[in-house]
């Protein structure tokens, strides 16, 4: 990737040390200085010290470990000094092997990672013999995976299904007469409670395990774009609205959709736009958590109890909701434009044809693989992603596999658990040892900081102790009978595949509303997904998870060096811990409950531990080309997360040494002259290892990608005297820790 960036003149980045040191010299003197700085600081790191290290200690020769040792041997680059710059020290080896793929803006390790659980779910989806009786739940999950392949391009039995669909909930479309406004309320609550359809609002009602009167509104405004993409999505709109009116058998409604579309979707940013200016002006906050009363009277003021009867008429006499029931309420200012739109009578026919476009856009793809190529080039006028630019062509296989995972979460994760479960048996409980010690370490860590208040601190330790963490899956997905026994309310599926979407959505909505009161079984539920490969902390659950693809090389060896696990996969878990003091952290309690327990003395004090951390990232940025224009708070609280997970977890590691010892803490690789210390450092290096596209890079302006990855590897070492020590780095050196920023 060097030389790639060595021949781009046009973008190339200066390296992150070349941005730290100021050397205003003759050109002779700087090659020397750096010559010689390389030559001794390689000799220091790489030369006896550590070889005798290694021969006075013993070296781990299991097949984990061997993969270990091979995986770092390859990636390293002995020709760059790693007190100089250690993300190439580390990663150019990795990257000349990695390539980054077609439509990729970047590849990384758990990319990587991601993909492999990709590819062994698409071989067993595909090679699952689905019978016409007595279907599993992976011959069910097979299925709706198979037929979504399937779907022809002018399907006539997804178009049949479609129409009648539209009929069912009392759309008729995409010829619309006037009907009475209101009607569309009801139908949207209806599509949300009874299909989990979000439309211009999305309504749930689920049990919760701490709070059961709670109702969560939330609302789904579709993409909001600016004035520069409006019009290559008219264009898209009308190819798409003129397609699906040939579909459907109306060809004379496409000017009418395309033009209600643009219609409301205009009034709805003009009146969310006056419903924030309004509260601004008279100084209001919106309130998250409000009664059905106080939604009725922000929304359709004196107009009856029209929410509250939309929600009732979709639920049990005994899970009836009451006008004081408790609910969240998500972008209030595009509930009440909603409101607005829907009490318009002279837009009621616009509304509806809006309502059944948004249907379309959802419902559309499943029915046609015309509509869905349609609606891919819709999606790709707006759809970047951090990873990812729009593809250049519909990967099918990956949208299907992605909508099966979406629509049944929990039979997908068994399916992978059954398949490879088996390699994470033993290391789950090596990892979970892994992660009390980091919330132990975090703990202590807590209770002897001086800056925090007392309330505060106490909130947090009780999080702390009350924080649960899951590894990799739940036991019982082990077990191949329970496995195989999911979803067992479902019937035999052998319909289309819009269908059979709609046959498990309305199933397993049923089924949630019936058991609204039900107690949580908490074991049994895991709807976390199983290729968002990584280690997530979940503020609303006080959960933390981690994904059972990263228990293996290179982030983690079973057997292995426990430097070298605490490396990698110890510092994921330790910032992934310290994210219940963040933003979101502080907006939950210890059971998840929405409870903003954070004192502003608190916020305070942790802004002011933030400031360092805001000088190193203005003074360590600056001029690298495009990180200064997305200099923004999240990159530096990034860079702060990243700096001190790094430090929880090198303190969890040395606490562990100090109060345990034994070999395998002072364990080497085979074949490597590395000490433990610098193993925990090599590992949480590899972390950060990314092959970027740069052609994809320049063309979607995102510049500030290209030392990104370098940034966040180089960058929290300077913050550690720990890690200088670990590979003798001396004053003068770039990676030499100089002013050092900690808050906790």
């Amino acid at each position: 990737m060097q030389a790639a960036l060595d021949e781009d003149d046009g973008i190339r980045p200066q390296r992150l040390h070349e941005l730290t040191c100021d050397l205003n010299r003759p050109r002779v003197v700087i090659v020397a200085v750096v010559m010689a700085s390389f030559l001794i600081s390689g000799f220091i790191a790489l030369g006896p010290t550590r070889v005798a290290y290694v021969k006075a200690h013993p070296a781990c020769k299991s097949a984990e470990c061997t993969s270990m040792a091979q995986a770092i041997s390859s990636s390293v680059n002995n020709r760059i000094a790693p007190c100089q710059n250690f993300y190439r020290f580390v990663c150019d080896g990795w990257v000349k092997t990695h390539p980054a793929r077609e439509g990729e803006l970047r590849r990384l390790v758990l990319r990587e990672l991601a993909d492999e659980v990709a590819a062994a779910q698409k071989k067993a989806l595909i090679s699952t013999q689905v019978p016409a009786r007595g279907q599993d739940a992976f011959q069910r999950l097979a299925y709706v995976y198979q037929s979504c392949v399937r779907v022809e391009k002018n399907d006539p039995d997804g178009i049949r299904v479609l129409k009648e669909f539209f009929s069912f909930v009392g759309l008729e479309w995409p010829q619309v007469t006037r009907t009475r406004s209101l009607d569309s309320l009801l139908t949207m609550v209806k599509l949300s409670l009874q299909w989990d359809i979000p439309t211009l609002i999305y309504v749930t009602v689920k049990p919760s395990p701490h709070d059961r009167s709670r109702l969560l509104i939330t609302v789904d405004r579709g993409t909001i774009l600016d004035k520069g993409q409006a019009m290559a999505r008219k264009a898209a709109v009308r190819k798409i609205a003129s397609l699906a009116s040939e579909i459907l058998s109306e060809p004379g409604q496409a000017e009418k959709i395309e033009s209600a579309v643009l219609l409301c979707e205009k009034y709805l940013r003009d009146q969310a736009n006056n419903v924030r200016k309004t509260a601004r002006k008279r100084n209001l906050e919106f309130r998250r958590v409000l009664s059905f009363r106080e939604l009725e009277a922000m929304t359709f003021v004196d107009e009856g109890s029209l929410w509250l009867d939309a929600v009732n008429a979709q639920l049990s006499a005994g899970h009836r909701l009451s006008p004081n029931e408790p609910l969240i309420l998500e972008h209030a200012d595009h509930v009440v434009a909603t409101a607005r739109l829907i009490r318009k009578p002279e837009l009621a026919q616009s509304l509806l044809y809006y309502l059944g476009w948004l249907l379309l856009q959802q419902l559309g793809p499943k029915a046609a693989l015309s509509i869905r190529k349609a609606q891919f080039l819709l999606d790709r006028q707006v759809q970047t992603t951090q990873d990812n630019v729009a593809p250049a062509e519909l990967n099918l296989w990956r949208v299907c596999m992605r909508e099966t995972e979406e629509l049944m979460p929990t039979a997908f994760s068994a399916l992978y658990v059954q398949q490879h479960g088996g390699a994470a048996d033993k290391p789950k409980f090596d990892v979970k040892a892994i992660v009390d010690h980091v919330l132990w370490v975090t703990t202590e860590t807590v209770r002897r900081v001086r800056w925090m208040d007392e309330r505060s601190k106490s909130k947090a330790l009780t999080k702390l102790k009350k924080m649960r963490g899951l590894i990799a899956f739940p036991q019982w997905m082990r077990n191949n009978t329970l496995a195989r026994g999911l979803d067992s309310e479902l019937p035999d599926l052998s319909e289309h595949y819009l269908a059979t979407w709609l046959r498990v959505k309305e199933s397993k909505s049923s089924k949630l509303r019936r058991g609204l009161r039900e107690r949580h079984q908490d074991d049994q539920t895991y709807h976390y997904r199983v290729s968002q490969v990584g280690v997530r902390y979940y503020p609303d659950e006080n959960r933390l998870i981690v994904h059972p693809a990263v228990l293996t090389v290179p982030l983690y060896a079973y057997g292995g060096p426990v430097a070298l696990n605490y490396g990698a996969l110890g510092t994921m878990i330790a910032r992934q811990v310290l994210g219940a003091f963040d933003s979101d952290g502080c907006n939950y309690d210890e059971s998840g409950n929405e409870d903003h327990w954070c004192s502003s003395e608190f916020r305070e004090e942790l802004q002011r531990g933030m400031s360092c951390y805001n000088e190193q990232w203005e003074t360590s940025s600056a001029r690298v080309p495009g990180m200064a224009a997305h200099n923004d708070t999240w990159s530096r609280y990034q860079l702060a997360a990243d700096t001190e997970g790094l430090r929880a977890s090198l303190r969890a590691y040395r606490l562990l040494v100090k109060n345990l010892g034994g070999d395998r803490y002072d364990e080497a690789l085979a074949g490597l002259s590395y000490t433990p210390e610098q193993l925990f450092f090599l590992n949480r290096g590899l972390l950060y290892c990314a092959n970027l596209n740069l052609r994809l890079l320049r063309e979607n302006g995102r510049e500030d990608m290209l030392a990104a990855h370098e940034y966040r590897c180089n960058v929290p070492l300077i913050n550690l005297p720990d890690f200088s020590k670990a590979f003798h780095c001396k004053p003068g050196d770039l990676m030499y820790a100089r002013r050092m920023c900690a808050i906790w």
